[in-house]
């Protein structure tokens, strides 16, 4: 960062060095090409047994300018996906507890695990690929979904 006492051309000069500096390392200190491969093909195991999904549909997430829901709603809806399977679920709040009702797709059956802070709770789908958890405790959970003929998924940790 430039000093605002030396002026705009302290500043211009350190750019003009960085931008130098830039260009002159990957020519003067490439990275290696296997090491570039083995930070590829490493970067595989994050997803080992199971995807990673995205949550990419939250009822408490700004919509434009307004909210889909309040922060005060009982209800929330949270949409999981991977490039194979999808997770809708809904947390339905009761005091500290959590009550999840969730539908995978493509449907079929799968056991379902949540886990949170000091344990989990297993369950299995029906054909359907519909399932509840109930007694979930508020806070941080992740749930895995295990199809029985297809590749699991497994959230990240969210709050409830």
């Amino acid at each position: 960062m430039s000093d605002p006492r030396q002026g705009p051309a302290a500043g211009a000069d350190e750019e003009r060095m960085l931008a130098e500096l830039a260009r002159l390392v990957p020519e003067r200190d490439p990275v290696p090409p296997e090491l570039v491969e083995m930070a590829k093909q490493s970067f595989t195991w994050r997803t080992v047994d199971a995807e990673l999904a995205d949550l990419v549909a939250d009822s408490r997430e700004p919509v434009g300018a307004t909210l889909v829901r309040s922060d005060t709603a009982s209800v929330r809806l949270l949409t999981f996906a991977t490039r194979h399977v999808q997770l809708d679920l809904e947390v339905l709040a009761d005091g500290g507890l959590r009550r999840l009702v969730g539908e995978l797709r493509p449907a079929g059956p799968a056991t379902i695990t949540v886990e949170y802070e000091g344990g989990s709770v297993t369950e299995d789908s029906d054909e359907l690929g519909r399932f509840i958890l109930s007694g979930v405790p508020g806070g941080l959970i992740r749930l895995r979904c295990e199809p029985a003929d297809g590749v699991a998924l497994l959230t990240p940790w969210s709050k409830v």
